[in-house]
């Protein structure tokens, strides 16, 4: 088991010319890792960003490569217009590492 939560989600987005909220998606299935060792024994823990970059580049779950669900929701952040610094910091740190081994990034390279 790669999570310890699961969570039904609305996701919403702001409207830019009323600044109203209208949901996007509705029902959607998330699975949430927490930081409690206790009932989520695959947490690393608090670590640099470059360590967090290569747990991600090298690891694959039942679901297949990390990585691959990194680009997939940076693209998705990307598709609705979304902003997350530090998950685009870490896509890129993640692609660097890749490439420094010789891997392919997949196809959000």
């Amino acid at each position: 088991k790669q999570y310890d939560i699961e969570a039904t989600l609305e996701l919403y987005q702001v409207c830019e010319k009323t600044g109203k909220e209208r949901v996007v998606a509705e029902q959607a299935k998330t699975w949430i890792a927490s930081p409690d060792r206790r009932t989520n024994p695959n947490y690393l823990g608090p670590v640099p960003l470059a360590a967090l970059a290569q747990q991600i580049a090298t690891s694959e779950g039942p679901s297949g490569r990390n990585c691959e669900y990194l680009f997939e929701l940076a693209r998705a952040f990307r598709r609705f217009q979304l902003e997350d610094a530090f998950l685009f910091e870490l896509e890129k740190e993640v692609k660097r590492v890749l490439a420094g081994q010789g891997r392919d990034a997949g196809r959000e390279t």
